[in-house]
Formats: structure tokens, sequence, C-alpha cells
């Protein structure tokens, strides 16, 4: 919600149900020219084309231009990992 202060608070947020298991916190766990997907949108294949300390650099294998963006270690995932989901934040499940 927003409020008349215009502050951001995080108890507003409300959680989905199924969260991706895996988290990535460093660009250690990245591989040039590994396939990856955003969190946020499975169905949208990204390739690893160069990394640093802070973000991960990925170009849409969809697109025909070389076009590359920088994402956070956090916002990425393998696809050998999309089927490793929590419920709940309680129960962990393999739909592997």
């Amino acid at each position: 919600m927003i409020y008349k202060s215009n502050k951001f608070n995080t108890n507003d947020l409300r959680k989905c149900k199924w969260q991706y298991t895996i988290r990535h916190t460093t660009t250690d766990d990245f591989d040039i020219f590994e396939i990856v997907f955003l969190k946020s949108n499975p169905e949208f294949p990204l390739m690893v084309v160069n990394y640093n300390d802070h973000n991960v650099e990925c170009i849409p294998l969809s697109s025909q231009e070389n076009i590359t963006h920088d994402y956070p270690p956090e916002a990425l995932l393998h696809y050998k990992h999309a089927g490793l989901l929590t419920y709940k934040e309680k129960y962990n499940i393999s739909l592997n």
C-alpha cells in the first residue's frame, strides 16, 4: 500500500506461496556460456557472457541483437535448480 508519507514498508509486501529454494549470493556460481533464467520469468532463457564481483552479464537467447544486461546473482537461476521449490517458507519440494 502507498501511504501519505510515501515511505516503503517491507511488511506491506506479500510473499508468494511458492519460492525458488536456491538463491545465488555470488557470481562465482555462474560460468560463461551457461544458460540461466530470471527468477521472475523462467520462460525467458539467458546466456551468461561475462561476470564481475557484483553482476552477471547476460544476453537473451531469443534476441537477434547482441544487447547485454547486468543482473545481480540473486535474480538468476540455473535451469537445473528450477524444480527445487519451497512452499510457504516451510515445505521443500523437488519437482525433478
